[in-house]
């Protein structure tokens, strides 16, 4: 299902309004994230199942957002599709950085008819804030705040927990390899 939507997303990016298209691109491209090695984890261990399932809902959040063109459904969608991404994985949290460097790109390299206008691109960014924070609450009520129990954490610190541990998601989407250090330091 990933691929065929790979497929459909660069089908969509790649044909212009009245001509016959040519799946060649779309065809080459979803093949080429088919066959990428780092799939394979996520096909072969059942542990790493959610990897596809974040990876489905987001380009679902992808294709919707390049083809509904009204603002509530723009909306409606990405706080649909981004909520189930985000009870997927946490690492969810990164798709409005990548969506806005991905609506950036299209800006500049032509492809302005591609997407709508700003105010419609604000329905989706709406949605994935509404839907992260909706995923936030969900979280918050399944660690059981709203029982009292004496032994219970602060909820303060499990929420600023949580928002460390998406920090650190965001900061590894932005600096891909700011983990690994070329230089390790020894000490004596």
């Amino acid at each position: 299902m990933n691929g065929l939507l790979v497929y459909s997303i660069i089908n969509i990016l790649t044909s212009s309004p009245g001509e016959k298209t040519v799946p060649v691109y779309a065809l080459a491209g979803a093949l080429l994230y088919l066959s990428h090695p780092a799939l394979i984890e996520s096909t072969v261990w059942i542990s790493a199942q959610f990897d596809l399932f974040v990876t489905f809902f987001l380009l679902m959040l992808i294709r919707c957002d390049l083809r509904a063109r009204k603002f509530w459904s723009k909306f409606f969608l990405a706080l649909f599709f981004y909520s189930l991404a985000a009870m997927s994985k946490e690492m969810a949290a990164s798709v409005l950085f990548s969506l806005l460097l991905f609506h950036l790109f299209l800006d500049w390299s032509g492809y302005r008819d591609k997407i709508s206008g700003f105010s419609t691109r604000m329905a989706t960014y709406s949605g994935i804030f509404l839907g992260g924070l909706g995923y936030v609450f969900m979280r918050y009520l399944a660690l059981g705040y709203l029982v009292s129990t004496s032994d219970a954490s602060p909820a303060s610190s499990d929420f600023l927990l949580l928002a460390k541990a998406l920090y650190h998601y965001l900061q590894i989407v932005i600096f891909p390899f700011f983990t690994i250090s070329p230089v390790h330091e020894f000490r004596s």
